[in-house]
């Protein structure tokens, strides 16, 4: 479509405004401008000047007859083309694509797994691409930075040329590493087998990293390659199967775990950094076979800090031989028969990187004679024809090999003519999982200098059998304790059920602190740090306190939440030197600067157990309370929770069962008044002690008081009721809880003053604010706070009742008003006879409280309540 664009530039055709108006598009966006449609850069650049003058001639020409040209052109091509179905479901990988020009030509390079990068269209880029979205999770720019990083690696360290004619040392990389691919489901399935105990001299083989990294990699490149990803046909999804992924196998066969060389550490560390970097989402299993049952454990321990997505993958197999287990009938017809399949070994049918036979080996003669065939297989298996002639002496001299299971002994014994690069001699390999290593460690720490080799590997077999049957002791007390954790007491439970002298001391939650020292080069010696103790200072030491005679008595641990302070109970001073939580990795402080978790301690939660009586009353209650069609059921739900004695576990649930209704029920007034009378049903509760809640209970109650709008516009009437039947609650409260609290009255006459005095609340505040100060502080209350502010609030009241909307608020109001001035009166009987408000008391009645509230005072002929209005 490209060339035919150019080819036609000059035509007004269809196609030339397409390709224009894609020109015009990347003037501004530099970045979009090069097409990626070849396998080279260069046809991209010569893009670019055929479609730089088409952009350029059309302003020159006559305007009428552009503008007809490019609306004939552009007519066909109004219906926009619909986005690929993958790009629609994944918008990053529609970004991803718009970066991908920029990416390709920061980098150079435009290849990756053998695949060259295209546009949208091209699907093995596609699918390139959601591998890479996938391993970062959907995100865009993460992927983008991982890409960019993969590109650069494969151009400066181009792994299919390594994987296609580069030749490595037989003698380093000899039997490390097979390729092969079986049928499954039609597909192909690749293996990579990584055999770790085949090396035979670590310091040749590790030495050089960047050696070790690029064979790993040509092998990668070959497994890569059977994929066959560029020959895609159909897009993965994003999150679907993907069948472009390979089986990893490694085995560990003789592989040192404890004392491994820092060279295997480096070399090992590198190829995963590479490999997590260039060859993402191409691993679809990975097993890690011959490995000790320890190891085994601490691959289980990993799947508590790693991803889901990454330990599901992870299969360690103590015992190769059940490796064929993992597989299909099929696939099993072709696995090597050392991990339980009934194919041939890996050494007679697998593929594996061109090795080739180093100068100073052929020399050696007959010492390197078993190696030989290592060296001339590659040349036999793979495609490369540079050397046939090679190849055929390679095949006389297998045929000449013996069989290395046919003759174990005739194999160990040229072992043990080869000298090893450091002097030491090789130990032919053995079938025990437990390392001898360890054996001849513990013998020289002991003055056991030589060790034999059998009484080694014998000795070897047995600790893994005595530690094996332990183990499977203890686990057998930690199923019987129905946990799932494996603990130290498991470990000494196990010792006694065999008759095996227990292990002494005591156990400590303190990690161990280990010391290094050198043996030499590689070989560091790990030892447990033991504190020197100073006899003097032990001798000078003071005597422990006497401990008190053995007793028994009761006492209070704590007295509503307070700890008593009696000899029982530990003193102000030890609580605070007392380590409530357990030391766990952190308490080393060293460990802990590195983790960067010096500084974090976690508390454990204190759980708060209900028994399921208690949960279901609780629901059934609260549904009786809020239940809107049926009077009884309330009642009965509201004289259940005013009576029962036995509900001491579930009033903090009611407390906060009461404050999330209020919360979010504001404008429905059945609810709130329900929870209204569930507060009242806990307060005259004489068998609950409710003191140490009341501080949360009164802010709803408050709410429900001197909220601003309680229920809708057509709730006056029910708003106004639930006011007041918040104050009577308040006022009880005041009265039953006011010498346990001291400051419970102070707060709440402050709380209803602060909102009286405020004009921009609505009346329904005020009015709530007015009850609530004569319920809880009574006729002085009025007295000394309200008189003295009436003159002033009078003035509000009179615009609200010119006010059609607020009046009956605002008369709800003075109601109110004159009611709590009543109330100051008492109980003094009221004078009618030669006793009337006079003028001159009625201005000053109106100069103290208003003339809305004087004149309701004159009217009803209150004579002696104008006077104790005007000695306030």
């Amino acid at each position: 479509m490209a060339d035919t664009a150019d080819q036609n530039a000059p035509a007004p055709s269809a196609p030339v405004p397409e390709k224009r108006e894609e020109t015009v598009e990347a003037v501004d966006k530099p970045v979009e401008t090069p097409v990626i449609v070849g396998n080279t850069e260069q046809t991209a650049a010569k893009d670019e000047p055929t479609s730089a003058p088409v952009k350029e001639e059309v302003p020159a020409n006559d305007a009428a007859a552009a503008a007809t040209a490019e609306s004939e052109a552009v007519k066909p091509e109004e219906p926009k083309v619909e986005k690929p179905a993958y790009l629609s479901k994944n918008p990053a990988l529609g970004e991803l694509f718009n970066r991908l020009p920029t990416i390709l030509g920061n980098i150079g390079h435009t290849e990756m797994w053998g695949v060259p990068l295209k546009d949208s269209d091209d699907i093995p880029t596609v699918n390139v691409l959601i591998k890479f979205l996938r391993a970062n999770e959907g995100n865009a720019k993460a992927a983008e930075s991982q890409l960019s990083k993969a590109l650069q690696w494969r151009k400066d360290v181009n792994p299919l040329a390594l994987a296609e004619s580069a030749e490595y040392s037989a003698a380093k990389f000899g039997g490390l590493g097979y390729l092969t691919t079986y049928e499954e489901n039609g597909r192909p399935l690749v293996f990579t087998w990584n055999i770790y105990g085949a090396v035979k001299d670590i310091s040749a083989t590790f030495a050089d990293t960047d050696e070790f990294v690029q064979w790993r990699a040509a092998l990668m490149e070959l497994a890569v390659q059977d994929l066959k990803m560029k020959d895609a046909t159909e897009v993965i999804e994003y999150d679907g199967e993907d069948p472009y992924q390979m089986i990893q196998v490694h085995d560990y066969m003789n592989v040192k775990f404890f004392r491994m060389d820092p060279s295997v550490r480096a070399a090992t560390k590198k190829v995963i950094d590479v490999f997590a970097t260039a060859y993402p989402e191409l691993l679809r299993e990975k097993f890690f076979v011959n490995v000790p049952a320890i190891m085994g454990w601490m691959f289980t321990a990993m799947k508590l800090i790693l991803s889901r997505n990454t330990t599901r993958k992870f299969h360690p197999i103590t015992n190769g031989a059940n490796l064929a287990r993992e597989f299909s009938p099929s696939i099993v017809e072709e696995i090597p028969k050392a991990y339980g399949g009934k194919g041939p070994e890996l050494k007679d049918n697998a593929r594996f990187v061109p090795l080739v036979e180093d100068k100073e080996q052929e020399t050696k003669g007959k010492g390197k004679s078993a190696e030989k065939p290592t060296a001339a297989k590659p040349d036999e298996e793979t495609p490369s024809k540079e050397e046939p002639p090679k190849a055929e002496a390679a095949k006389e001299e297998t045929a000449k090999e013996p069989a290395k299971a046919d003759a174990p002994k005739i194999e160990s014994e040229s072992l043990k003519e080869e000298p090893a690069k450091d002097g030491a001699q090789l130990r032919p390999l053995t079938m025990s999982v437990w390392n001898p290593d360890n054996i001849r460690d513990v013998a020289e720490s002991v003055g056991i200098l030589n060790l034999n080799n059998d009484v080694t590997e014998n000795l070897a077999r047995d600790v893994e059998y005595r530690v094996a049957q332990v183990l499977e002791e203890a686990l057998k007390c930690m199923r019987h304790c129905k946990r799932t954790v494996l603990t130290t007491q498991d470990i000494a439970l196990a010792l006694r059920n065999l008759d095996v002298e227990p292990l002494y001391g005591y156990d400590s939650t303190r990690p161990l602190k280990f010391g290094e020292a050198s043996l030499g080069p590689g070989q560091p010696l790990f030892y447990v740090e033991d504190e020197e103790v100073d006899f003097e200072k032990l001798i000078n030491a003071p005597l422990p306190k006497v401990p008190r005679e053995v007793s028994f008595t009761a006492h209070w641990l704590a007295v509503e939440g307070v700890q008593p302070s009696i000899p029982q109970n530990p003193t102000a001073a030890d609580s605070r030197n007392l380590e409530l939580v357990s030391k766990g990795p952190n308490a080393n402080s060293t460990l802990a600067a590195v983790s960067g978790t010096g500084d974090v301690a976690v508390k454990p939660l204190v759980k708060h157990v209900l028994s399921r009586e208690l949960q279901l009353y609780f629901e059934k209650v609260c549904s009786a309370f809020l239940h809107e069609t049926s009077e009884d059921y309330r009642t009965s739900g509201y004289s259940s929770l005013r009576e029962d004695p036995g509900l001491h576990q579930l009033v903090p649930y009611f407390v906060q069962f009461i404050a999330e209704k209020v919360t979010h029920s504001l404008k429905n007034v059945f609810v709130l008044t329900q929870v209204m009378h569930m507060a009242e049903a806990l307060v005259q509760n004489q068998s609950l002690y409710v003191d140490p809640y009341i501080a949360s209970l009164v802010p709803s109650i408050l709410t429900c008081l001197i909220g601003r709008q309680l229920g809708g516009t057509a709730d006056l009437v029910e708003s106004f009721a639930l006011r007041d039947m918040a104050a009577s609650l308040l006022s009880l409260i005041a009265k039953k809880y006011s010498h346990s609290s001291h400051m419970l009255k102070p707060r709440l006459v402050r709380s209803c003053l602060k909102t009286f005095l405020d004009p921009s609340k609505p009346f329904g505040a005020h009015y709530g604010a007015v009850i609530g100060l004569q319920s809880v502080g009574g006729s002085e209350v009025i007295r000394v706070l309200v008189i003295p502010n009436l003159q002033e609030y009078t003035k509000l009241l009179s615009d609200g009742l010119d006010d059609a909307a607020r009046r009956p608020a605002a008369e709800r109001v003075l109601n109110a008003l004159v009611a709590v001035l009543v109330s100051l009166r008492g109980s003094q009987p009221i004078l009618t006879n030669g006793h009337t408000v006079t003028d001159d008391i009625r201005s000053r009645l109106v100069d103290k409280v208003g003339d809305l509230i004087a004149a309701r005072i004159v009217e009803a002929g209150e004579v002696q309540l104008a006077h104790i209005i005007l000695e306030a």
